[in-house]
């Protein structure tokens, strides 16, 4: 029996070491549940970029996701402004060396 008052003695069971890494928290989620999130922002930067015309902020995996449902909806218009920005993203930039 260890006396509340020492604090000078020190316990002779030794303690376990710390476990290296981040706690759990439970609030994982699988692999299909973290793409269907990625899946659910990249429409709603679809929905903003449609009204502005502006399809800067949307991934690269959402404009490709959205090409494939322009073609299949046969949509002419979004199929250019899409093939148009995948254009520009694709566009090498050049740099000459000095």
């Amino acid at each position: 029996m260890i006396d509340p008052n020492d604090k000078q003695t020190l316990s002779l069971l030794p303690t376990p070491p710390k476990k290296r890494g981040k706690k759990p928290t439970g609030k994982g989620k699988t692999p299909a549940q973290r793409k269907a999130d990625q899946r659910a922002r990249d429409g709603w930067k679809m929905v903003n970029a449609s009204a502005s015309k502006s399809y800067a902020e949307v991934t690269l995996t959402g404009l490709l996701e959205q090409l494939a449902f322009a073609v299949s909806a046969k949509n002419p218009d979004l199929v250019k402004a899409l093939s148009k920005e995948l254009v520009r993203r694709a566009t090498p930039v050049i740099v000459i060396p000095q």
